[in-house]
C-alpha cells in the first residue's frame, strides 16, 4: 500500500518507565489488603519486585540484548524487528494490536520464537513524526 518504508528507531521511555513503577505501586498496595501468611507476602514482594525490574529494563530502558530498539514497516505485512545486539527478525503484526493517540502496543509473530513479541510504542520514545504516521498506516490496514 506504501511505496515508502516505515523506520522506527526506539529509544528510552520515562513515560513507561513511570507507569511501570506505578502498577506495581498498586499491586503492593493491594498485597497489604490480602490474608496470607507474612512468608507469602514476603514471596510475592519479592516476585513484584523482579517483574519490576524486569519490565523496566526491557521495555523502558531497552537494555536487555533482545530488546526490540528498532522497527522497519516494509510492506503491507511484512516488518523487520532488529534487536539491541543487531539480530533482525522478520515478523507479522497479529490483530490483537493496540492503537490510541499515545500508546502503541504492536504484538508480533516471528518463526524464531513461540510467543509473540511485544514493543510498546509511546510518545517519548519515538519520532513524532513517524509514531502519527504509524498510527495512521496501522488505521488504514490493519483496523
Amino acid at each position: 500500500m506504501y511505496a515508502t518504508p516505515l523506520y522506527l528507531n526506539l529509544s528510552p521511555s520515562k513515560i513507561l518507565e513511570l507507569y511501570l513503577v506505578f502498577i506495581h505501586s498498586i499491586a503492593l498496595a493491594a498485597l497489604s489488603f490480602l490474608d496470607f501468611s507474612w512468608q507469602l507476602h514476603i514471596v510475592i514482594l519479592i516476585l513484584i519486585g523482579v517483574s519490576l525490574f524486569k519490565s523496566i529494563k526491557r521495555y523502558a530502558f531497552l537494555s536487555y540484548l533482545d530488546s526490540i530498539t528498532q522497527l522497519i514497516w516494509e510492506q503491507k505485512d511484512t516488518w523487520c524487528l532488529v534487536q539491541k545486539n543487531g539480530i533482525s527478525y522478520t515478523g507479522e503484526l497479529l490483530a490483537n494490536s493496540f492503537i490510541s493517540t499515545y500508546l502503541v502496543i504492536l504484538n508480533f509473530k516471528t518463526a524464531s520464537s513461540w510467543q509473540p513479541i511485544y514493543v510498546i510504542l509511546l510518545k517519548d520514545n519515538v519520532n513524532q513524526t513517524s509514531f502519527r504516521k504509524l498510527r495512521v498506516r496501522l488505521w488504514l490496514t490493519h483496523f
